[in-house]
């Protein structure tokens, strides 16, 4: 077994999926679930899913895992410090200062978070690309033609620069989505194809300065 193959194994041991009842609200809610889970162990992650009551946790032992798991469900009071509650002795509606919740937390073992997928799918994954890597070269005709085009200023470079992410190709659009050791082996592939693309144009414009040149000339003499 490979040594990605036995971490990625020794991390789904340790991860954990946590269900909360009722869903937590507030950021202190969360961190007050995060210090529960803290007290059997800990925690290295602690990530909201997309339903709101549900998070991923994952262990820094699976010992411990395991253990938190056998002691599930766990139920807790959690109440609000930063509630300014003002009841008055007059007012017959007049309660605690500070309310209180009843969580139920349900704690069980999941094969199904794969964690390679969601780090590949940070939208900020893997390393700057370098000017080698991009799609188009720094003189390339689109980059010329924006140049020209927007106005100068502050933000002029990061306006006219649409290679460095891929913008210009749909699949390679930066979204959540997005696989990017994907993108960066098409873009080695199409790279030679771009190459010989902008070594076109850059020959076709010498030509034209040459004949621009030539028909200058031509005046002059005339």
């Amino acid at each position: 077994m490979s040594l990605p193959v036995r971490a990625a194994s020794r991390v789904s041991a340790r991860t954990l999926l946590v269900k909360v009842s009722p869903a937590p609200v507030t950021l202190t809610e969360r961190r007050a679930i995060l210090q529960v889970l803290k007290r059997h162990g800990e925690v290295e992650v602690f990530k909201k899913l997309h339903d709101p009551g549900h998070f991923i946790s994952v262990f820094s032992h699976a010992e411990k895992a395991a253990d938190i798991v056998a002691r599930s469900p766990l139920e807790f009071d959690y109440v609000d410090q930063q509630h300014d509650g003002k009841g008055t002795a007059n007012s017959p509606t007049s309660g605690p200062s500070h309310p209180q919740k009843t969580f139920y937390v349900q704690i069980k073992e999941t094969l199904l978070y794969q964690h390679r997928t969601h780090i590949r799918e940070n939208p900020i994954y893997g390393r700057w690309p370098a000017p080698n890597d991009n799609l188009l070269l720094e003189h390339s005709m689109t980059k010329a033609a924006l140049s020209q085009a927007v106005p100068q200023g502050m933000a002029h470079a990061g306006l006219v620069d649409w290679a460095t992410c891929g913008q210009l190709d749909a699949q390679e659009t930066l979204t959540s989505k997005a696989d990017h050791i994907a993108a960066r082996r098409r873009r080695r592939m199409n790279e030679s194809k771009f190459e010989s693309l902008v070594g076109a144009y850059n020959a076709r414009h010498a030509a034209s300065g040459r004949l621009k040149e030539g028909d200058h000339g031509k005046d002059v003499h005339d």
